[in-house]
């Protein structure tokens, strides 16, 4: 039953970031910065890797790494390349996670790889407290949703956890943050 929730919890997640593509397709939603997906995607991958290295489950990082995939492909499409410091940060963030999960072992690249995601994801905590945007409140809470789900399913180990406990307190602070509105 543990596998069937953790599962699910991926699946939300997935279908949340999907939707977030499809947006952008038809042109609901403005394509965000090329380079910012590229690099989330990476960010997703490395801890994907260092997961599955780790023995636990996959589900929830796997979700993350299809769906920015899928939105970086729709960035491609309809986006433009910019960089400015966010980009600095997500990039300095990751190769500091890789480096330790490379000279560490793969537990704490899990570990180097949710404090990346926190450092990369600070700017945009910040923007959404300057002026917060209603209308992501389903991404936040979905995620949330996906980390509520994935916690449930989980070991219990502190590696096992991090991920997910990372991902609701942020996700789940930003959908009460953009609910107060402007």
């Amino acid at each position: 039953m543990k596998e069937i929730i953790g599962i699910a919890g991926g699946i939300i997640s997935g279908a949340n970031l999907v939707f977030f593509a499809w947006q952008i397709l038809v042109k609901k939603v403005e394509a965000p910065s090329i380079a910012s997906w590229v690099l989330w995607t990476v960010l997703d991958v490395m801890l994907l890797i260092t997961t599955v290295i780790s023995g636990k489950p996959m589900w929830l990082p796997l979700s993350y790494t299809i769906g920015a995939t899928a939105v970086t492909a729709l960035c491609l499409v309809r986006g433009k390349w910019s960089w400015s410091y966010k980009e600095t940060v997500c990039a300095v963030a990751t190769v500091i996670a890789a480096y330790f999960w490379q000279t560490q072992g793969a537990s704490v690249g899990v570990l180097a790889g949710v404090v990346a995601m926190t450092v990369a994801g600070t700017p945009l905590y910040i923007d959404m407290i300057r002026e917060p945007i209603r209308g992501t409140f389903y991404v936040w809470a979905v995620t949330a949703l996906a980390c509520v789900l994935t916690l449930l399913a989980s070991d219990w180990s502190f590696i096992g956890t991090i991920l997910a406990w990372g991902g609701l307190v942020f996700n789940g602070s930003l959908a009460l943050i953009v609910l107060r509105g402007k």
